[in-house]
């Protein structure tokens, strides 16, 4: 579960007329899947466009842009009067914040575009793209007016006017015909001075098959590979944005495009009619897939970004939301998964890219050209260095549980300083924001030192000071119903009345503490409070198991996973005892005491207890520094069914590493669960022999290998 931030939107398509006076036959919003255009008035109004800059206003005043961009759009946008697009660029300038500073361009065909439009663009200050595929065959192949005649020539007289405004000509957009060679396309943008070129694919899906490929399916694998090597070896001074993007995407960078790498919704549309829309390429898909229902009139920016479909969208852009096929390409970090409106395939978007064959080509490719261009012989990756603990710790010896483990306390001592810290600034926060609530936050901050900081790592005390400070920027947990989590100063009247005296150092077992229980939503059921006796009564004696097993490991779980819950997971078969702990809520353990009807055997309670501390303990670790590189592409587990990304795998094998230890004391122990301890101890020595040797080919750090192999040689001389 992760603390999911509102989309920062920062780029605005402002289409202000929703017709063109050329037919392109690719174009995805007159000739593809969504036809709305055709209810659409002809131009935006000057209502809407006004209407528009309060919205923006209202917004870059919410989130304090500093920057953001506006895209005047079409159809063809050069169909509204000049003078009222630059009129609409001054009542934006004027509504927002003089914070903000807004940028503006208008992306055109360049057919309308005169000597007279042009000097009124520059002197409001907009900045100019136009769309030419190339040389006049190529041009001719698709950008053709009603009539069917060339626009070749008026677009190339636009071109030559806007050579003369470097300041304000952002560059050229062409749509790739496989037909035309990527030398003669080089040769022709480089003739005519273009600076800077974005090459784009044809949209496509599979709904709609990329032009000629069912006839050639590596046409466009093979016209990519050429065209870069072209371009990298003859033609490097001319900016190609797709090339770049996806080098800049190979060394670790933000791709800048939707097409290469993982990224997150920053823009938003909005039609002639004032409607919000999502990314305006989805009109490819299905009819009214962009449209988010919402109007400008009613509906602020804030509430488009939080439509349904923008939170699909977003998710669309995270790794979790690719395909099972995607989590498990080597190429996937590069990639992401592609365009979301490629993969769409009739009924939804879980699928490749239908782009993959090019992506699975040109990747390694370029890959591979830069390896030798940088003299390196080690291939370019895209993965965060293999830094280190950011402290001086004997990472073996954290993993140990023992006496007086210094390694461990520097750790927990370091992860309390920096709860406290939050927590005192969640405190300050609530007192600014909620005046009346300034009275408990002096009673809270008047608490002994100890006591303060016992208070600040409590997981439902950090979980709520994590929601309070992101709350000031706009900062959202979604529980597992994918429903927020708000904002709630009056939890403080919990922590007055529940923790304030707290001074021991046991448990805190099966609290009343919503704060525990909000970010699981109806996935999860708690046990009823009258369970708890009868719940604490067979808790208590796991934990004297555990303590027979280690008593180190005891105390340690007292520290770092100080309160236990007990739970049943409605979708778990009766008899499978589940737990789960997470690091939304750091230091608690939830755990299920039943198995069916009865209460399950303390024994193997006290095996979900020790399984949920270590990954605690794990956790606490990776806050100063990574065990793994990369999480891609994921792995077989021998603990799930599915591939596991391999921080999941890596988990696995770290917890049960102290589970293998401990069923092989049991096994080892005049007791009655011996005989059973004896087979959980084999099948646990197979599994993690398995994610072991899974985890040997997997791009570790240092630190990470060197628990690794310290795992490995425990369980050779066991």
């Amino acid at each position: 579960m992760q603390l999911s931030v509102e989309p920062r939107i920062t780029s605005f398509l402002l289409k202000v007329a929703s017709r063109c006076n050329l037919n392109c036959d690719y174009c995805y919003v007159f000739n593809n899947a969504d036809q709305t255009w055709r209810s659409q008035p002809p131009l935006m109004s000057a209502s809407i466009r006004r209407a528009f800059s309060q919205r923006l206003a209202e917004y870059c005043q919410y989130k304090n842009l500093e920057n953001c961009l506006v895209i005047f759009h079409g159809g063809e946008p050069l169909l509204m009067n000049v003078n009222d697009i630059v009129q609409t660029a001054e009542w934006i300038r004027q509504a927002v914040p003089a914070s903000t500073k807004v940028d503006f361009t208008i992306q055109t065909n360049g057919v309308l575009l005169n000597k007279e439009k042009l000097e009124k663009l520059s002197a409001g200050n907009i900045g100019i793209s136009i769309s030419l595929d190339g040389p006049k065959s190529a041009n001719d192949l698709h950008r053709l007016t009603h009539k069917g005649k060339s626009s070749f020539d008026k677009t190339l007289q636009a071109y030559d006017l806007l050579k003369h405004h470097p300041d304000i000509f952002t560059g050229v957009l062409a749509v790739v015909d496989v037909r035309t060679k990527p030398k003669d396309l080089l040769d022709f943008f480089s003739g005519i001075g273009v600076s800077s070129l974005d090459f784009l694919l044809p949209d496509s899906s599979y709904n709609s098959h990329p032009p000629l490929r069912d006839e050639n399916p590596n046409i466009y694998s093979d016209w990519l590979i050429e065209a870069f090597d072209l371009w990298i070896n003859n033609y490097p001074h001319i900016k190609l944005r797709t090339f770049e993007s996806l080098i800049s995407t190979l060394l670790g960078q933000q791709s800048g495009t939707d097409f290469f790498g993982f990224g997150d919704v920053s823009l938003l549309g909005i039609e002639t009619d004032g409607t919000y829309h999502d990314l305006d390429v989805l009109k490819i898909t299905k009819e009214g897939q962009s449209h988010l229902g919402m109007n400008i009139i009613s509906h602020s920016i804030l509430e488009a970004s939080l439509s349904p479909k923008v939170h699909l969208h977003r998710k669309l852009l995270s790794f979790d939301g690719l395909c099972n096929t995607c989590k498990e390409c080597s190429v996937v970090e590069v990639c992401g998964g592609g365009s979301v409106p490629h993969r769409f395939n009739g009924e939804d978007f879980d699928n490749p890219t239908i782009y993959c064959q090019e992506m699975l080509t040109l990747i390694p490719h370029v890959q591979k050209v830069l390896t030798h261009l940088l003299n390196t012989d080690e291939e370019i990756v895209t993965l965060p260095n293999k830094k280190n603990l950011d402290v001086d710790v004997d990472v073996l010896n954290y993993n140990t549980a023992s006496n007086n483990n210094i390694d461990f306390k520097k750790i927990y001592n370091l992860w309390g300083e920096k709860s406290t810290q939050q927590f005192s600034s969640a405190l300050e926060y609530v007192a600014q924001r909620v005046p009346e609530y300034s009275g408990v936050v002096k009673k809270i901050q008047s608490a002994s030192e100890e006591n303060f900081r016992r208070i600040s790592i409590l997981p439902s005390v950090h979980l709520w000071a994590t929601v309070t400070l992101n709350n000031k920027k706009n900062m959202l947990l979604f529980d597992l119903d994918e429903k927020p989590v708000h904002f709630e100063p009056s939890y403080l009247i919990h922590i007055e009345n529940h923790f304030l005296s707290f001074l021991d150092d046991t448990f805190l077992v099966h609290q009343d503490d919503p704060w525990l229980r909000l970010p699981f939503g109806s996935k999860i059921h708690f046990e009823d409070p009258m369970f708890l006796e009868e719940g604490k009564k067979v808790l208590y004696e796991s934990l004297e198991i555990i303590k027979d097993y280690n008593p180190s490991l005891l105390e340690e779980m007292k520290l770092i996973s100080p309160v236990i819950q007990f739970i049943r997971d409605p979708a778990a078969h009766p008899d499978k005892l589940v737990s789960f702990s997470d690091n939304v809520v750091p230091g608690a353990l939830y755990v299920c005491m039943r198995q069916g009807s009865d209460l399950a055997d303390p024994y193997d309670i006290a095996d979900s207890l020790i399984h949920e501390y270590r990954h605690q303990k794990l956790y606490l670790l990776e806050h100063y520094g990574p065990v793994i590189v990369s999480d891609f592409p994921y792995v077989e587990s021998p603990w799930r069914d599915e591939k596991r990304p391999v921080s999941g795998l890596y988990h696995g094998v770290f917890v049960f590493h102290e589970l293998e230890k401990y069923w092989r004391y049991l096994s080892n122990h005049p007791t009655a669960i011996a005989s059973k301890a004896k087979n959980t101890n084999l099948a646990s020595r197979s599994m993690l022999e398995e994610g072991i040797e899974t985890l040997t080919s997997c791009q570790l750090t240092d630190m990470g290998d060197v628990l690794l192999k310290h795992f490995s040689h425990v369980l050779r001389e066991a």
